[in-house]
This record gives C-alpha cells, structure tokens and sequence, in this order.
C-alpha cells in the first residue's frame, strides 16, 4: 500500500510519526521522526516561503518607516 506525503503520518505504514527533539525548533529545514507503528525512520522537510520584512532599522537602530504600496 502507498501512502502520501503527509504530515505526521508514516510514508511506509500509515501509523503516527514521533518526533526528534528538535521537532519544535526547526521551521525552515528537516525533523527527525520515527514511525510508532512499524518502526520507519526518516526526515520531514519544511520550507518555509518569504513574505516580508519587518521591524527594520538602519546600523543606529531608529526605525525605517514602512514603504507606501
């Protein structure tokens, strides 16, 4: 049987992923797991996509003002 890529679900079985414990610290990058129900190993990869800039401020730290859109 096949299983899709999905979240949290093991690829081999279908059975839940337990997690690293880097699991709740990594955002852009992979997270170990191993799968409860058959034992699988393997790596979830998440990349995050870039929306925008935030809170800028030049070298002295006064702020940047937001640019008009």
């Amino acid at each position: 049987m096949e299983f899709k890529d999905i979240a949290g679900v093991c690829p081999v079985c279908g059975g839940p992923l337990i997690y690293g414990e880097n699991a709740v610290s990594s955002k852009n990058g992979s997270v170990d797991w191993t799968c409860q129900d058959c034992g699988a190993t393997g790596k979830e990869v998440y990349r995050e996509v870039f929306d925008s800039h935030q809170d800028v401020r030049l070298g002295d730290g006064r702020p940047v003002p937001p640019r008009e859109t």
